[in-house]
C-alpha cells in the first residue's frame, strides 16, 4: 500500500494526514469506503491503538479522524506510526 504523507504546513489544514492508494471499482453508494475491507481493519487498528474516532467539526480528542482514504492526525508521532504499521 502507498502511503503519502502531508505536514500540517501543506495540504494538511492544521492535520497531518496520510492517504492510502484510492480504492478502484468500488459500490458508488459507498462514498467513505466504510464498506472496504482494507478501510475496516485500519479503522480497527486506529480504534485500538489511538481510541475512538474524532468527528469532524469538533475539537480533538483522541487525535485521528478519516475521509475517504485520507486519515488525519493531531500529531506527527501518530501519523508515523501508522505509517510504520500499514507501509
Amino acid at each position: 500500500m502507498n502511503i503519502t504523507m502531508y505536514s500540517p504546513d501543506k495540504e494538511g489544514m492544521g492535520y497531518w494526514i496520510a492517504e492510502i492508494d484510492e480504492p478502484t471499482n468500488i459500490d458508488p453508494k459507498d462514498l467513505y469506503y466504510i464498506k472496504l475491507k482494507q478501510h475496516i481493519d485500519i479503522d480497527e487498528w486506529c480504534e485500538e491503538t489511538y481510541g475512538p474516532s474524532d468527528y469532524w467539526g469538533e475539537s480533538a480528542i483522541s487525535g485521528w479522524k478519516r475521509m475517504r482514504n485520507k486519515y488525519y492526525f493531531v500529531n506527527e508521532n501518530d501519523l508515523l506510526m501508522f505509517k510504520l504499521r500499514w507501509s
